[in-house]
Formats: C-alpha cells, structure tokens, sequence
C-alpha cells in the first residue's frame, strides 16, 4: 500500500540526494537547505541523549559541521537522514563517553518560566501546560528506561516516520533487528505507562 507519508519520504530523498549533489559541485548554499529540513529532528535526537538545550545546539551543529565535512564520502545510493543521524548519534556518543562524570540536568520549570515559557495556557484538549509537562515527562521517563538501542528505534520509527530498513541502517543493525526491536520496544512501553496514556 502506497500512502502518501511514503511518497513524500521517497519524494524527500531524491530531493535530499539532488542537494548533496549540488554541494559536492561546490554549491555551498544549498547545503542550508538539508540544515533547515534536519536540524529539529538532530537537535531533538541531542536534547535526548545530553538534556541540555545549550550542550544540544552545539552538538547539533558539530552534527552538520561533520557530516559537511563527510559529505564527498557520502554514498548517494543511501538516504541522507539515516547517515546523517547515525553521525549525529555518534557524535553524542563521544561526548556521553568523554563526560561521563559531568551529566547535564534538564531544565527546571522555573528556568522554563524564564525563558518565556507561560504556565496559564491551555490547547485544545483543554489542558494546560503543567498537565502537558506531566504527560510528556511519563512518555519521557519510560522511554528513557528502554535500552539506548530500542529507545531510539521507537523513536525513529514513531517521531521521524522512518521505515525498518533506514532504522537498521541509521542504528547498524539488521532489519529483522530493526523490526523486533521496535516491537520489543513497543511492548516495553505498554507494561510502563498506565493503558490509558498508551
């Protein structure tokens, strides 16, 4: 079945794979283009793995710094997103290592308050930020008890719509790793949160 996720990925990737080639001709601007369509979905990959939205955007860019500099390396028969996750995946790894003894805390509702965010807003379901906080934090918190391999499985599959087979190639696995893995994953998260937030 053909939906039209699928078409606008598979659009997205001879898309991605036209820009790269524009860059290594020396089109240097239009590698902005790949920095815009990723950056969220890296900075949100960086915010997981280091839980500090400063050390995030640094990462972030050091992220799309080095796949620049990797880009001649490239292999234009693979999709851009999984390889540029994959390095940025790396990338946060090294940094885990070598900071081992020096973790970094999320920020506190009050520094949340500081920097614009308005506690009294609701959406539409009704509620408001503090019961969105609170929801988010549950998801956030049994996600964030799921081995790092299933963790980011889950969340390549259900947050950026990647098939099994970008998730095997992203996370260097197999695709029937990939396909159980999620679905290990998937029941994991159903035995930690109430059925009603599942």
């Amino acid at each position: 079945m053909y939906t039209l996720r699928r078409c606008r990925h598979e659009s997205m990737e001879i898309d991605d794979q036209r820009i790269v080639l524009r860059v290594r001709a020396g089109e240097q601007q239009a590698y902005a283009v790949l920095v815009d369509r990723y950056q969220t979905p890296v900075y949100n990959l960086m915010l997981r793995m280091v839980r500090c939205a400063d050390l995030a955007l640094d990462l972030t860019q050091d992220t799309f710094t080095h796949a620049y500099e990797k880009l001649s390396g490239f292999d234009q028969n693979r999709p851009f997103f999984p390889w540029l996750y994959t390095l940025g995946l790396n990338i946060a790894r090294d940094h885990l290592r070598g900071n081992d003894k020096e973790r970094h805390v999320t920020q506190s509702l009050d520094q949340m308050c500081e920097n614009g965010f308005d506690p009294s807003g609701t959406d539409d379901s009704g509620e408001g930020p503090y019961e969105r906080i609170l929801e988010r934090g549950r998801l956030n918190k049994a996600l964030a008890s799921l081995p790092e391999v299933t963790r980011e499985a889950l969340i390549l599959r259900f947050r950026e719509g990647l098939s099994y087979s970008e998730i095997a190639e992203s996370l260097n696995i197999g695709l029937s790793n990939a396909k159980m893995t999620v679905q290990r994953g998937l029941e994991k998260m159903r035995n930690l949160l109430p059925r009603e937030d599942f």
